[in-house]
C-alpha cells in the first residue's frame, strides 16, 4: 500500500499501556500521516478471536503486536494464561491480519534462544527456551510465521523505559531507601530502551507503506554494546544516585522461579543491514531515559 492514497494508513497497536506500546504512542505524534489506534490489554483481549473481530471492525493496514504475558516468574505458576496470550493471542493477531491483508510486526524476546553457544546469537541459531514464559513466546513466534508469511518477528532484550515495570525503575526505587544493592554479575545481555524499539518500528512502517517492505521473518534488535546486570546497575546509579554501592553476586545467590539466560547477546547485523538503522549504545540511551524520567518528575 502506498502513502499517496486518500485514506491515511490505519495502524493498530496492541499492548498499548506496556513499555513499547507507550513508546510508540509518544513517537506517533511525529507521524501525522498515519492513523494510530491504541488498545490496552483491558480494551482488547487478543486471546479471544471473537472479541478481536468485534473490536477491530473497521479497515486497517498494519498491527504492531506489543501485547504479551511478560511476568517471567509468574508464568511458572500461570502457564495456561501465558500460553493463552503469548501463543493463541499471537495466532489470533496473525489470522486477523491475513484476513484483512494487513502487515504485522510481532514483538518477541531473547529468552526464546537460551542456547549455550556463548557467542552473539543470530536469527538462525537454535532456540532452546527454558521456562514457561520463554516457551510460550517461542510458540507465539512460530504461530505468527506459520499463519502470516510476511510478518516480522522482532526479538529484543532487557527492555526498559520510563513506563511500566523494569530493571531501571526498580533500581531507582530501591535506591531511594538503600545505600547498598546486590546485583547479578554472571548474566550478560544488551539493555534496550523501549524508545529505541519504537524508532526501529517506525522504519518498518515507513518501508511497508512505501511499498519497499522489509522481508518477513525473524529479526534481532537491541541497543549497542553489552553488559551484565551488575554493570547496568552501576551505570544507573553512576548517573542517578552515586551514593548507592552495588555489590556483584552470582545467579545462584539470587534464585528465581524461572531460569534466565546466562549469555544473551543478540547479533543485530541482519536488522542493521536491512534497514541501515544502528541504535545508540545502551549507555547513551540509558542517559536519555533517565533524563526523561527526571523531567517527568519535575512536571
Amino acid at each position: 500500500m502506498s502513502e499517496n492514497v486518500s485514506r491515511k494508513p490505519v495502524i493498530i497497536v496492541t499492548g498499548a499501556m506496556g513499555q513499547v506500546g507507550s513508546a510508540i504512542r509518544r513517537i506517533s505524534e511525529s507521524y501525522p500521516q498515519w492513523d494510530f489506534h491504541f488498545y490496552s490489554k483491558k480494551e482488547l483481549d487478543i486471546s479471544d478471536a471473537a472479541i478481536m473481530r468485534n473490536t477491530i471492525n473497521f479497515p486497517f493496514d498494519y498491527i504492531i503486536n506489543a501485547a504479551a504475558f511478560t511476568a517471567v516468574d509468574k508464568a511458572e505458576t500461570e502457564a495456561e494464561l501465558a500460553f493463552q496470550i503469548n501463543e493463541r493471542g499471537a495466532a489470533n493477531v496473525a489470522q486477523i491480519c491475513v484476513e484483512n491483508q494487513a502487515g504485522l510486526l510481532h514483538l518477541s524476546s531473547d529468552y526464546v534462544y537460551h542456547n549455550s553457544l556463548n557467542r552473539p546469537i543470530v536469527e538462525t541459531d537454535p532456540a532452546a527456551p527454558q521456562g514457561v514464559y520463554a516457551k510460550s513466546k517461542l510458540a507465539g513466534d512460530t504461530a505468527i510465521l506459520q499463519i502470516h508469511h510476511s510478518a516480522i518477528v522482532m526479538r529484543t532484550s532487557w527492555v526498559y523505559s520510563q513506563d511500566g515495570h523494569n530493571f531501571v525503575k526498580t533500581m531507582l526505587k530501591l535506591g531511594k531507601d538503600r545505600d547498598q544493592m546486590r546485583v547479578v554479575k554472571d548474566q550478560i545481555g544488551k539493555p534496550t530502551w523501549a524508545q529505541s524499539i519504537a524508532e526501529a518500528i517506525s522504519i518498518v512502517l515507513h518501508r511497508h507503506f512505501l511499498d519497499t517492505a522489509i522481508p518477513g521473518g525473524i529479526y534481532n534488535f537491541a541497543d549497542g554494546g553489552e553488559c551484565t546486570w551488575y554493570d547496568f546497575a552501576l551505570e544507573i546509579f553512576a548517573l542517578a544516585n552515586p551514593k548507592v554501592h552495588v555489590e556483584p553476586i552470582n545467579t545462584d545467590e539470587f534464585p528465581t522461579p524461572a531460569t534466565r539466560p546466562n549469555y544473551s547477546i543478540l547479533d543485530t547485523r541482519k536488522w542493521e543491514n536491512e534497514t541501515g538503522f544502528v541504535p545508540n549504545s545502551w549507555q547513551e540511551n540509558l542517559a536519555l531515559c533517565l533524563k526523561q524520567l527526571k523531567a517527568a518528575e519535575t512536571m
